[in-house]
């Protein structure tokens, strides 16, 4: 399975996804100060069921990736793979 993670500017979606299928979700307002402390029990309430394989994290807020990736690492013991425009395939 596969978590994948959507950081914007005014909130942060988390899915999880099984082959083409989210099979959980979870939004909530992106922290302005990049400290995720009060999302964490959440997403390990919601998440942590599954046996995540590889978490994709897309992001437009550059503040908060290291303490989501650490965030992560410590719930998952995974690093994030940070999308960016070299993943996106040419037309």
């Amino acid at each position: 399975m596969h978590l994948i993670i959507d950081v914007g500017n005014t909130t942060t979606n988390i899915s999880v996804f099984s082959e083409d299928r989210i099979i959980s979700s979870l939004t909530f307002l992106t922290p302005k100060n990049g400290d995720f402390d009060n999302e964490k029990e959440e997403i390990i309430k919601t998440f942590s069921e599954y046996e995540i394989d590889d978490i994709y994290v897309s992001s437009v807020v550059p503040s908060v990736n290291n303490s989501l990736n650490e965030l992560l690492n410590i719930i998952f013991n995974k690093n994030i793979i940070l999308l960016n425009h070299q993943h996106i395939k040419t037309m």
